[in-house]
Parts: structure tokens; C-alpha cells; sequence
């Protein structure tokens, strides 16, 4: 991908991001998130051969699960706090159960 590609992904993203403001999420419920996900996807598998389309929902569906993941982790977090990883991390790897 050359520079102008890279360029423009970033400006996409940085659209989407400004529309997507953390004040506008936090009015957001997770059933919310995860609607507007879905309706992003719809329009994604619609966008066809329209390349600059396909890119621009994309980088918003990008954005809604990163926060659909935060809130995740957070959840899981309050409700177990004292949870060992999931995964393997260098610090315990080597770490028998």
C-alpha cells in the first residue's frame, strides 16, 4: 500500500473516530452498540464493488467493537476480580495451575 493509501485509511478513521466521540458512547447501552453494529455490517456486505464505501464502514465497525470489547473486559473484570489471565503472558507462562 502506498503512502496516499495509508493516508487516506488514516483520515477515515480519524472521521469516524469524531463522530464516534466517547461522550456519544457513554450515552450508548450495549444493546445499542450492538445493533448499530449489526447495521453497519448490513450496509458493509452491501457496499459491493464500491471500495471507498467498504472502507469507510469498516473503520466505523472497527470502532463500535473496540468499545463493545472494552466494556467486555471491564464487566468480566468487576464480576471477577481476582481472574488469572486467559492467556499467556511471559510473566506466567510457566505458571502451573
Amino acid at each position: 500500500m502506498g503512502i496516499l493509501g495509508k493516508l487516506f485509511k488514516t483520515v477515515l478513521k480519524e472521521a469516524a473516530e469524531q463522530i464516534y466521540s466517547s461522550s456519544w458512547f457513554e450515552s450508548k447501552t450495549d444493546e445499542d452498540l450492538s445493533t448499530l453494529y449489526e447495521e453497519k455490517r448490513q450496509q458493509w456486505l452491501k457496499s459491493g464493488d464500491d471500495l471507498d464505501r467498504w472502507e469507510s464502514i469498516h473503520k466505523e465497525m472497527e470502532i463500535i467493537n473496540d468499545e463493545m470489547v472494552k466494556r467486555s473486559n471491564e464487566r468480566y473484570e468487576r464480576e471477577h476480580p481476582d481472574a488469572k489471565p486467559a492467556h499467556w503472558t511471559d510473566k506466567n507462562r510457566w505458571e502451573k495451575d
